[in-house]
């Protein structure tokens, strides 16, 4: 794992900020999608979606398809113990058309936006003692196509997260990773990748948190596509290498953290080709 300064930080802040923790899942997502008068090139009300949960539950789950007349959107976020996932693809429109006056130029550029922040926080009690590693298996990619005037209406996609693992009685931080998204959407750890081991004793107890954020936006004729969608699972294993497999501890939740489900490729294929296929259409 590469530790910046800010992620020492937050290393050292989070023990205490999950002293009161209540345990559950939170999240916020919003995504828009623009509506423009094709006419005159005037910004009319954006189809929008917003909502959030920040009294933790046992779980969070947010979806949003929105379609404007210049850009559409669709997006969607699940939080559980143990368990983050966020997803968004959209496509915008570019039309150029006549100056209203001399000097003014009123081309329009649609526009289609998600942001999402989802978390959880859960509480572990050691049976066992012995050795866990902990592992985030984390998969993801992303996809964007560049529209007009970029460098003023941005089309971008990006991800990035944080697990934490901090002793309940001395608040002390046992481990910590974090992750980002690289410039192909794939989730990048730094040097210390994503797990670590320690030894625990048995009534030992401690706090696990995650949090994910994506955001994703497209501009003038560009696309997005980010697919983070079968992740990110919290592993808890016994043996300093996972070897002794799952089990040795309860959790709050009830939730085992066991092995992560096998990534469905497919899956994040068949939107990639949806998202080509609007801009093979619009490009016609």
């Amino acid at each position: 794992m590469l530790i910046s300064r800010a992620s020492f930080v937050l290393a050292l802040a989070l023990p205490c900020a999950l002293a009161n923790a209540q345990f559950g899942a939170k999240g916020e997502f919003r995504a828009l999608a623009s509506n423009n008068d094709l006419s005159t090139g005037d910004n009319l009300p954006a189809e929008s979606y917003y909502a959030f949960d920040f009294v933790p539950q046992p779980a969070v789950d947010y979806y949003a398809s929105l379609i404007g007349n210049t850009a559409t959107v669709s997006g969607s976020a699940h939080a559980s113990a143990g368990v983050l996932k966020a997803r968004a693809v959209g496509n915008s429109s570019f039309y150029e058309i006549p100056p209203q006056a001399p000097g003014l130029d009123s081309n329009i550029y649609g526009g289609a936006n998600v942001k999402t922040t989802i978390s959880f926080v859960d509480e572990i009690t050691i049976a066992a003692s012995g050795f866990f590693q902990f592992s985030w298996a984390v998969s993801g990619g992303a996809l964007t196509t560049l529209g007009e005037n970029d460098a003023t209406f941005h089309t971008f996609a990006k991800a990035k997260g944080t697990m934490s693992v901090v002793d309940t009685v001395r608040h002390f931080p046992i481990g910590h990773m974090d992750f980002a998204s690289d410039q192909y959407g794939l989730p990048d750890f730094g040097a210390g990748g994503n797990k670590f081991s320690t030894f625990l004793s048995a009534g030992d107890v401690f706090d696990i948190y995650g949090q994910m954020e994506l955001e994703a936006e497209c501009h003038g004729g560009g696309t997005m596509f980010i697919d983070y969608g079968h992740s990110a699972y919290t592993v808890i294993q016994q043996g300093e290498f996972g070897e002794l497999g799952s089990g040795g501890f309860t959790s709050v939740s009830g939730y085992a953290y066991g092995p992560a489900p096998v990534p469905e490729p497919a899956s994040f294929a068949a939107l990639g080709l949806g998202v080509l296929a609007v801009t093979r259409r619009r490009r016609s």
